[in-house]
C-alpha cells in the first residue's frame, strides 16, 4: 500500500502486488501523489514532501520527477520510526 497524508487532508490508498520498484514508485508519483498535490495543495507556495532514505526514492529518475514537478524533497531518516508520521498512521490502520 502506499498514501499520503498532510495536516489537512489525506490521499486515496493506492494498493499493488507487484514488489515496489523505482519505476512503480515513479508511477505511483505520478498517478497518485501529484494530482492530490494539485487538488489539495495548489494555494500553498512551498510544499515539502517527505520521504525516508530508500533507494527507490533516491533514484536519479525520481529525483528528476520530483525536481520537474518543482516539489521540494525532504530526506527523512529511514531509521527514526518515533520521528515517522506514518508510522502512527500503519499503526491505526486495522485489517
Amino acid at each position: 500500500m502506499w498514501g499520503a497524508i498532510s495536516l489537512d487532508s489525506k490521499s486515496d490508498l493506492f494498493i499493488f502486488k507487484e514488489n515496489m520498484t523505482g519505476k512503480i514508485y515513479r508511477k505511483i508519483l505520478t498517478s497518485k501523489l501529484f494530482p492530490f498535490v494539485l487538488k489539495d495543495f495548489y494555494h500553498y507556495t512551498t510544499l515539502n514532501f517527505y520521504s525516508d532514505n530508500d533507494p527507490k526514492n533516491n533514484a536519479v529518475d525520481t529525483k528528476k520527477l520530483i525536481k520537474d514537478n518543482k516539489i521540494k524533497k525532504i530526506d527523512w531518516s529511514s531509521n527514526s520510526p518515533d520521528l515517522n508520521p506514518i508510522e502512527n498512521i500503519w499503526s491505526m490502520i486495522k485489517f
